[in-house]
């Protein structure tokens, strides 16, 4: 099936590593050209290299982005219309992932979670609206607002109080955006997503917050108990990969999920 994607740009937040990669992949298949935007340099531009390569009908660009500064993301968005005269979607993808109970959020924890998870997409939307809204990029008004929600903003865990707010917040984000600029045709679509690990997942303070057995000494066996956790919770058996979710950006930027736009959807492996 065609999406109709190809020639769109796609500017990503965080797009380096963990979901990012994949996502600046999977629209590459698509022939959408992407700026990757992450506070990571070498990694993003190893990245835009390699997808460039892999893919001819796309080009891909990267720039340093810290998305808890508001002159770098304009920086961002200022990078993609120099480039390709455009921005048509936008996904908000930079987030931190932490467990810390109700009784340990402190000061600083509270602000690194907020600024970086939700003043980030904030700072990312207002800097992407105009040129969206601007008949003079692109040709017309159309703009799509990927927000990277998670199973999180639906039910809260042990140690996820902070982010699951944050979540929530990403989501209400949406909404505000999709009627303060729907009639420009600029629309958010917030996909929650359910446990799929990346190596950005400190998956340490995950198994001391579940309570789960796992040897410090070896390398990665804390990885290996939250994954076999959350994998027997699930119908599948098993966890969501980057791959799985890029798919379902992509497919969240396209024409097919336009009646759907507005909305939240539950991408949760099965789990109720």
């Amino acid at each position: 099936m065609d999406l109709k994607l190809k020639g769109r740009v796609a500017i990503i937040t965080g797009g380096a590593g963990g979901f990012g990669s994949a996502i600046a992949e999977e629209y590459a298949r698509e022939g959408v050209y992407t700026v990757i935007a992450d506070v990571a340099i070498n990694a993003a531009q190893e990245l835009a290299q390699r997808v460039s390569q892999t893919y001819p009908a796309s080009r891909s660009v990267a720039i340093q982005t810290d998305v808890t500064r508001k002159s770098s993301v304009e920086q961002m968005a200022q990078t993609a219309i120099a480039e390709f005269g455009r921005i048509d979607v936008l996904v908000n993808n930079a987030g931190l992932i932490q467990r810390r109970n109700v009784l340990e959020i402190d000061d600083a924890f509270w602000e690194k979670m907020m600024t970086i998870n939700l003043r980030g997409a904030i700072y990312a939307s207002q800097a992407c609206i105009p040129y969206m809204a601007d008949e003079r990029y692109g040709g017309k008004q159309f703009g799509r607002i990927i927000m990277m929600s998670s199973s999180s903003a639906d039910h809260a865990s042990a140690g996820m109080t902070l982010y699951s707010t944050t979540k929530v917040g990403l989501e209400m984000l949406g909404q505000a955006i999709s009627k303060e600029h729907g009639h420009q045709n600029i629309f958010a679509i917030c996909p929650r997503f359910g446990i799929a690990p990346t190596p950005g997942w400190d998956f340490r303070s995950y198994a001391d917050s579940l309570g789960l057995t796992y040897d410090p000494t070896q390398k990665d066996d804390d990885k290996r108990a939250v994954i076999e956790y959350y994998s027997k919770q699930l119908p599948m058996g098993k966890v969501g990969t980057p791959e799985e979710v890029a798919r379902i950006v992509v497919l969240c930027s396209s024409y097919i999920m336009d009646p759907l736009i507005n909305q939240t959807l539950n991408a949760w492996w099965g789990r109720g």
